[in-house]
Parts: structure tokens; sequence; C-alpha cells
């Protein structure tokens, strides 16, 4: 089986995903202030309660936000680096074709 790969569109989609990760971020931290600061409509306890049951739901999202804009920059990372990874290897295949002669 022939596989083709052009690092440069893996680089390019690196580059996208880190962009995204990026965006998402910023959109994150620009929600978390709005959303864990909720003030209780009234004094009573049904008030209070939904309020701060929407903090804690706040703070909930907020982390998988985070745990979701990392795993998006790893694999960045990842498709990152089997980019420079297969540029690497067929810079080995023609050097080692040079060498062989063949």
């Amino acid at each position: 089986m022939l596989i083709n790969v052009d690092p440069a569109i893996l680089a390019a989609q690196a580059a996208s995903e880190s962009g995204g990760a990026a965006v998402l971020a910023a959109a994150a931290a620009a929600a978390a202030g709005p959303t864990s600061a909720v003030v209780p409509p009234g004094a009573d306890d049904v008030s209070v309660r939904a309020a701060a049951a929407l903090i804690a739901r706040s703070a909930a999202t907020t982390g998988i936000l985070a745990e979701y804009i990392a795993m998006r920059e790893l694999f960045a990372g990842a498709v990152g680096s089997s980019g420079a990874t297969y540029t690497a290897v067929e810079a080995i295949n023609v050097a080692a074709t040079t060498i062989g002669g063949a």
C-alpha cells in the first residue's frame, strides 16, 4: 500500500488546530468571568441555590474546556511532528538511495 503524505499540508493543519485552540481558549477565558459571578436575583433560598448551581456548572464547564483545549494542542503538536518526521524520513531515503546507487 502506498501512502502519499504532504508535510506542508500537515504543517498547515497543525497551525490551524493550534489557532483553533487559541480562539477557544480566549472565548473560554472571556466567558469564565461572567458565568462564574452569577448573582442571585433574590435573597430567598431558591435564588441563592440556583445561582450557586450555575456557578458550579460554570466551574465544571471551564475545567472541561481546559482539558479539551489541552488535548487539541497535543493533537496539533502530534500532527506537526508527524509532518516533520515524514520530511526527515524522505530525506534519509533519498540519501540512502544516492549512497546505494539504486
